[in-house]
């Protein structure tokens, strides 16, 4: 979720970077600008009535001090009890919903990433190694995978939704086997330090990253270490679109890239794989399982 403070002062900041990632918001943000108007009038409203419920205590307390009638001073205390009860309720509903409108907007890209529609208007930045020649032509994994047996696109796709697969013995090794790579570079020679976090997570956690926005709690979601796709984190593992392999250091070649999405896929393999964009952390969250 973006910062609150980045919408409420740099707005129009807001407005060109998802322009850039050719979404239109524009009704979401005029909501949302409405909303956090009203949350700024009600917090100075909401505060001074406190503070004036504050300095009518003392005047209660000085006035039975000195003998005096404290009833309609106590009368105006309770009226003005009640105002801030209901405009806190109010407070309350407009920060709820303004909260809800910030979960749908996604991340602004950073400015250096080119702007596109489609990965044909990435840009290479650099390119590790030469392309391997074969005498005889290659397959791509979406045949090769399955004609192995370790790779199972349906079942990916009936547990998860598109793009996902599930990975079946020695794909499966072999994909442990590069995170375990990856771990071990990173944690022995770039300075990293290996963290196991705990398994399952409540509903602030996964809304602070980003995995969910609404329609979920803390009795249905469990987190889990499933390792579905691999991204550009420490401990991570890259997939181009027609090759496999460790990604960033390993083995094969492949082009590092940067996407619309504002993140760099580290691409590798033994096919013609590039990283272009939309990179994933190995670690995921599962729901309703």
């Amino acid at each position: 979720m973006l910062d609150p403070a980045l919408f409420r002062e740099n707005l129009e900041s807001v407005r060109a970077g998802i322009t850039k990632r050719g979404v239109d918001l524009t009704a979401e943000l005029e909501d949302l600008a409405t909303l956090e108007t009203q949350r700024r009038r009600l917090l100075p409203e909401i505060e001074g009535l406190k503070r004036d419920q504050n300095a009518a205590g003392d005047e209660v307390a000085r006035a039975k001090r000195q003998g005096l009638d404290a009833a309609k001073i106590q009368e105006a205390s309770r009226q003005r009890a009640q105002q801030i009860k209901q405009l806190s309720v109010e407070l309350d509903s407009v920060e709820q919903r303004r909260n809800r409108g910030l979960l749908v907007i996604p991340n602004l890209p950073h400015e250096s990433v080119p702007v596109g529609k489609t990965s044909d208007d990435n840009v290479e930045v650099r390119r590790h190694g030469t392309p391997p020649a074969f005498d005889f032509t290659a397959q791509p994994h979406w045949d090769l995978g399955p004609a192995l047996g370790i790779i199972d696109f349906e079942r990916g796709t009936k547990i998860a939704g598109a793009r996902f697969s599930v990975l079946l013995g020695a794909g499966a090794r072999l994909a442990r086997a590069l995170i375990n790579f990856m771990l071990h570079l990173h944690t022995t020679e770039h300075g990293y330090t290996e963290v196991e976090p705990p398994f399952m997570v409540n509903t602030a956690s996964l809304t602070g990253t980003g995995d969910i926005s609404s329609g979920f709690d803390d009795t249905n979601i469990y987190g889990g270490l499933l390792g579905n796709e691999a991204g550009e984190m420490n401990g991570g593992f890259g997939y181009g679109r027609s090759g496999f392999g460790p990604g960033g250091g390993g083995t094969g070649w492949g082009t590092i890239g940067t996407g619309r999405y504002g993140t760099i896929g580290h691409g590798s393999g033994t096919g013609s794989g590039t990283g272009a964009g939309r990179s994933r952390a190995p670690c995921c969250t599962a729901k309703h399982l």
